[in-house]
Formats: C-alpha cells, structure tokens, sequence
C-alpha cells in the first residue's frame, strides 16, 4: 500500500507532462512552418519554396534583358535565378521584390504573389505547349517566353 501512494504521487505529475507535451505538438503541427519541400522528393535541379521573400532586379546583360532574383532563408543555401526574356516580352511592372511561391523546373520558373494571388510563369523551348502545363503549374495569369532560365548558388561564378 506505501508504495502504491508513491506510484500515484509519481504519476500525476507525468500524465500532466504528457497531456501538456500533446497539446504542444498539436499546436506545431497547425503552424506553417516557413521552410522548402524536401528537395528528394523533387526532380533533380527543381526548386519549390511555398512562401520565399525575393529581391528582384531587372537589368540588362550582355545586351539581354534579365530579371535577378535573389533567394535568401535559413533553411536553404543562398541562390540566385536569372531569367533572359525574349526580345519583345513585355516589362512585367507588377513583378517587384515581395513574398512569393516560387517552383523552377529547369524549363519554367512559376511565381505566385503571396498577396495578390497573381502568377507569372516564365517558359523556355516552349514548355507552355506541353500537354502537362496546367497539371504542373495550375492557372497562370501571364505566360512570358524567356531564352534561358538559370539557377546559381551566390558563390558560383555567373554567366
């Protein structure tokens, strides 16, 4: 009898540990956690971020329009993706430094604006005419045919 008070003394101590742990990791569960897919269950050379601040900076170089954008979180090492336009694509004013949802293919690169729900997909060799565009990038609100498509790690040499 003596040491069944122990074992209730001892055990109502843990079950509340135990109940508080389990509402704790319910609470984590529900929360968005800000960091990449796992990239080994993307293709090789695909990149998703669901929700990625991005510095963007157009320019021209080497004669070609570019759009620069700079990738930077914790989770990740940082990267860099250039997009070469086409001569007569058109400037993209909407498309500023912000939070975006961004999956890079190799042949396309998909942005959503994380506030306006507007996405702009940027498609080499005309990726756009393949029968699996929509089942890969959803609806798009602008098509943009680029040259080249390039993602570098900010410590490789650039084109």
């Amino acid at each position: 009898m003596k040491h069944l008070n122990q074992i209730k003394e001892w055990l109502m101590p843990a079950i509340l540990v135990l109940s508080i742990s389990c509402v704790s990791a319910q609470t984590i569960q529900n929360q968005k956690m800000i960091r990449p897919r796992k990239q080994a269950t993307l293709p090789e050379g695909h990149i998703y971020l669901p929700h990625e601040k991005l510095s963007i900076v157009k320019d021209i170089w080497n004669g070609q329009r570019r759009i620069h954008f700079e990738i930077s979180n914790p989770y990740i090492r940082e990267r860099e993706l250039h997009v070469f336009l086409k001569l007569g694509a058109e400037e993209l004013s909407e498309l500023i430094t912000g939070t975006y949802e961004l999956f890079f293919t190799g042949s396309a690169l998909a942005l959503t604006n994380r506030s306006t729900g507007k996405k702009v997909l940027f498609v080499t060799n005309h990726d756009s005419d393949g029968p699996n565009m929509h089942i890969k990038h959803g609806n798009v609100d602008k098509l943009v045919d680029a040259i080249r498509i390039a993602a570098y790690f900010k410590t490789c040499h650039q084109p």
